[in-house]
């Protein structure tokens, strides 16, 4: 082997190994431990959001449930439970102008409910206020001798509330619709909560919608600074509700079962992917091939199913591991810099040391 070559081999691997070792060694365990760290700080930041969450359900809830015992409400449900006709019973429109009155003067100082209905046993609206406005009733009951607003008694939120009996009713959060054929208003939650007698007999349902924005806030808050998105899917038996985003940044993406759409998460992820996030218990992480990373958790706002809420972070590779990326092509570069380096000293120093030798042997 020329000399030359020699000087080249044994400078490249004083250079390169070291560098080789750093690159393959140093850099990979750091890429492992950025990924760990990131794991760990994003399912707290999902805790602190379930938490939150939480909070304002079970504030709402409560704000639902303490409606239900106002004296203003008990007083109208019990002459609007009273099995004969109203006719021209003044008390009757007394109470339900008085409830009404109060209906207003709750929402005003309440900004977060959407809409306050009192239904009447059979699943007659009675009294409704929407947006700070009353809704004038205009169809008769004849049976009762009584107008009402509309007939709900066909509403989930209407027939689960007479089934549970006890506690608050949550709807699923879906879009409310004005009216049919009406554009969508944004997203709610319908608290729905029985009124009974003394005898434990349901005289009429409570039905409080609240306003989907303080959910919407916590989540898009959430994350802070932090380079990723946040999301609320719903996790369901239901296959009209499965995969459908509850909260996303784009509000084009949301409540696909409702807008008839095709954006779910679940159609973003091939079925292997999804099946593993809805078998999962509680935590999980997905990493998929075209550099996507989701973190999630679950959990469970209703008391009644089964139906949980998945909150996900997602956050790209390039993203999260672009400071060592930069760090390992840097390297890359400087053992590319190194190695042409070596070889000019190797011919130069080979050039130096080879010369003496090649005299004496002339």
């Amino acid at each position: 082997m020329q000399l030359r070559v020699k000087f080249f081999v044994v400078l490249a691997l004083l250079t390169s190994v070291p560098l080789l070792v750093l690159l393959f060694g140093v850099v990979d365990r750091m890429e492992h431990e950025v990924q760990a760290r990131t794991e760990i700080e994003l399912h707290t930041t999902l805790d602190k959001m379930a938490d939150e969450l939480d909070l304002i359900i079970n504030n709402q809830k409560a704000i639902a449930n303490g409606l239900s015992r106002v004296p203003a409400i008990k007083d109208f449900a019990d002459i609007a439970y009273q099995n004969k006709k109203i006719g021209k019973n003044t008390l009757y429109h007394e109470r339900a102008e008085q409830l009404e009155n109060f209906f207003l003067n709750y929402q005003h100082a309440v900004p977060s409910i959407q809409a306050i209905r009192f239904i009447d046993n059979s699943g007659k609206t009675l009294v409704k206020v929407k947006e700070g406005k009353p809704i004038e009733a205009k169809q008769r009951d004849d049976l009762m001798g009584r107008m009402f607003i509309v007939d709900q008694s066909n509403r989930p939120f209407f027939k689960e509330a007479l089934v549970k009996k006890d506690g608050v009713v949550m709807s699923d959060f879906e879009l409310g619709q004005v009216a049919a054929g009406a554009d969508f208003c944004p997203a709610m939650v319908r608290y729905s909560v029985p009124i009974k007698d003394e005898l434990d007999n349901i005289q009429a349902v409570l039905v409080a919608n609240m306003w989907g924005t303080q959910l919407d806030a916590t989540m898009q808050t959430a994350l802070g600074g932090y380079p990723g998105t946040a999301y609320i899917v719903e996790v369901s038996n239901n296959k009209h509700r499965d995969g459908i985003y509850l909260y996303h940044p784009d509000n084009d993406k949301r409540f696909a079962n409702q807008v008839k759409s095709h954006y779910r998460l679940s159609s973003e992820l091939v079925n292997p992917e999804w099946l593993s996030i809805k078998n999962a218990a509680i935590y999980g992480s997905l990493f998929r091939d075209d550099g996507r990373m989701l973190f999630y958790r679950k959990m469970s706002p209703y008391s009644d199913r089964d139906t949980k809420w998945l909150l996900v972070i997602e956050t790209d590779r390039d993203t999260l591991f672009a400071p060592i990326d930069n760090m390992r092509n840097s390297i890359w570069w400087l053992l590319g810099v190194l190695l042409v380096i070596s070889l000019l000293v190797a011919m130069w120093a080979s050039g130096k040391l080879a010369a003496p030798i090649h005299n004496l042997a002339e």
